[in-house]
């Protein structure tokens, strides 16, 4: 199958005041064209205003912070109040969310101690308290994208 020329060009970011690239759809017409980008458009008025919590582990490293580094601008720019939110934690938390990834993996001989789930459920509900400042409880929609900031899905349903 031969990839038609227009999928070839590169869509380039400018430079936010954050530092964080910005994307706008709009930047996309030469890459989709201009009707594809008008039905986004369309249909992203539906949803306009709609705040969402992106969360995940790490703010770079790893494919989540990858693609959110450019996800967050472009939903931002067909109206969403769109963030990122950045789990904090200690060494010691990630290196057991690391167990707990490779056990997911299918590493069998992973075994989690009550203290190293103690310690898990305890970061994350430290996390649930200073992440409510940044945005998370206000959220209409929450996505949760590593394993690691699990818990505060319960968090979220229990009101908080």
């Amino acid at each position: 199958m031969k990839v038609p020329k227009r999928c070839l060009k590169k869509v380039k970011p400018t430079s936010g005041a954050n530092g964080m690239a910005t994307y706008d759809i709009k930047d996309y017409e030469p890459v989709i064209g201009r009707d594809e980008v008008e039905e986004i458009l369309s249909l992203a008025e539906r949803t306009n205003g709609a705040r969402v919590a992106h969360v995940n582990a790490t703010a770079f490293g790893g494919g989540v912070a990858e693609i959110l580094k450019s996800h967050i601008p472009l939903a931002r720019s067909v109206g969403l109040d769109a963030r990122w939110l950045v789990l904090r934690g200690s060494k010691e938390f990630f290196d057991i969310t690391k167990s707990m990834h490779n056990a997911l993996q299918g590493n069998n001989s992973i075994k989690l101690s009550k203290e190293m789930q103690e310690t898990y459920l305890k970061i994350n509900e430290q996390n649930a308290k200073t992440l409510e400042s940044d945005g998370l409880n206000n959220s209409d929609i929450v996505v949760i994208h590593d394993p690691q900031p699990l818990p505060l899905v319960e968090n979220k349903k229990n009101g908080g």
